[in-house]
């Protein structure tokens, strides 16, 4: 967040790419002719890529480039004029504001900041190409209720939050529909990552039945760290699996966080795994431009592989997976330290990520505001800390994203409560 920061007073977070190294990382990929997303979620974040993209565009002008601020949920009138003025789009988080506009209203943001969030009314009015999203599974698939917190911009207690950026009914069944698929060159890659998440069928029967797509290749992305846990996952292997088959190029990811002696055999393990001879090595994340441009690269316009999918049969493996849903529970004041590491340890498979904050108490007696993050079986509890001291003024919270069902909810509510420190007494 740009100053004053955090409403709460609480750390300002960690850029993933420093904010000097953007125009070095989009280069590449811009030359190339490809579409650039960006995750800008703060208005800090937002206005660092804004410059990136200036100094991009003036070195190496581009009509129709399309590049896209994905969430962009605290930008501003200044900050929509220099997205406007370029051509760029933005896709708007619009659920964000039903799920966490309290929060953001009492806790970080602030009233002000608040209502200004994911303005898609102002860039409607603004002529800027924007579309809405759910983010699932951070929040439900439900395109019908994302145009509805378009619509409405209702929090979950029902405030509503700067009824100026609201959009029409049918501008927001614009933007979840004609407006995504708006552009002049129809896409042909596929890319999706092993993860169990999305069925490749069903995205690849869009590409191929919808006139908006030309699709001939799928590139899967695959971690070098997780792919075998996740291929072994009762849950999501399965899905895991079909995505790997689907592969027309697999792109292996995070070697750079593998054994120097062990990378050799991680890209093996995959290329074992896959249909396809071309498995490639990402450097820190960067794809080989080869391989999406280079028709000499086998498979690279592998049409077949795509056409499969037709003929795809109906059985076990095209069975439905209940819906991805996130769940925010309130924290008991003080928690075991403990109690609670060995409890989120022991989350069921279908809980695939936690996040919040809690304020626990160690063998010691000491408490403290800790930062709470589990993705699988790891795990991190981090001091909750903002210009070297402790931050107070949050509402200890956690989130839990997943398979989530009634009994599932009920479990994990009593869970973080027998973490209460007073529960041992």
């Amino acid at each position: 967040m740009r100053w004053p920061g955090y409403a709460g007073g609480q750390p300002n977070g960690l850029w993933l790419i420093p904010p000097a190294q953007l125009v070095e990382v989009f280069e590449p990929y811009h030359c190339a002719g490809l579409q650039l997303h960006i995750h800008t979620n703060g208005d800090e974040a937002t206005e660092v890529v804004l410059d990136a993209l200036a100094t991009l565009l003036a070195r190496h002008p581009r009509p129709d480039h399309r590049h896209t601020l994905q969430h962009c949920q605290m930008a501003d009138a200044a900050q929509l004029r220099r997205i406007r003025a370029p051509g760029l789009c933005v896709n708007f988080f619009a659920n964000h504001i039903y799920y966490w506009g309290d929060a953001h209203y009492g806790q970080t943001m602030g009233p002000d900041r608040a209502n200004r969030m994911d303005p898609a009314g102002s860039a409607q009015r603004m002529g800027i190409p924007y579309a809405l999203h759910s983010d699932a599974p951070i929040t439900a698939l439900s395109p019908l209720f994302t145009a509805w917190c378009a619509v409405r911009r209702e929090t979950a207690s029902g405030r509503v939050l700067g009824e100026a950026g609201r959009l029409t009914v049918d501008e927001a069944l614009h933007a979840i529909t004609l407006g995504v698929a708006a552009r002049d060159e129809r896409p042909d890659l596929l890319l999706i990552e092993a993860s169990g998440v999305s069925d490749p069928a069903k995205i690849a029967q869009v590409g191929l039945l919808n006139g908006a797509f030309r699709l001939v290749a799928v590139l899967v992305v695959a971690d070098a760290l997780e792919l075998v846990h996740t291929l072994a996952d009762p849950l999501v292997g399965a899905v895991a699996q079909q995505q790997i088959d689907s592969a027309s190029a697999v792109i292996v990811t995070k070697l750079d966080l593998v054994a120097l002696s062990e990378r050799e055999r991680a890209v093996a393990d995959v290329r074992a795994l896959a249909p396809t001879d071309v498995v490639v090595a990402a450097d820190h994340g960067r794809v080989p431009l080869a391989l999406l441009f280079d028709t000499s690269v086998p498979q690279r316009c592998a049409l077949a592989d795509a056409a499969r999918w037709q003929r795809r049969p109906a059985g076990p493996a095209a069975r439905e997976f209940p819906a991805f849903a996130s769940l925010t529970l309130a924290a008991p004041d003080v928690l075991d330290k403990a109690r609670l590491r060995a409890w989120l340890k022991a989350l069921p498979r279908t809980i695939l990520r936690a996040k919040g904050f809690v304020r626990v108490m160690d063998a010691e007696g000491r408490a403290g505001m800790r930062v709470c993050q589990v993705a699988a079986r790891r795990l991190r509890l981090t001091p909750a800390t903002h210009d070297g001291h402790e931050a107070q003024t949050m509402e200890p919270a956690v989130v839990f994203i997943g398979f989530i069902d009634m009994d599932t909810e009920a479990k994990l509510r009593d869970g973080l409560r027998a973490c209460c420190v007073a529960a041992r007494n």
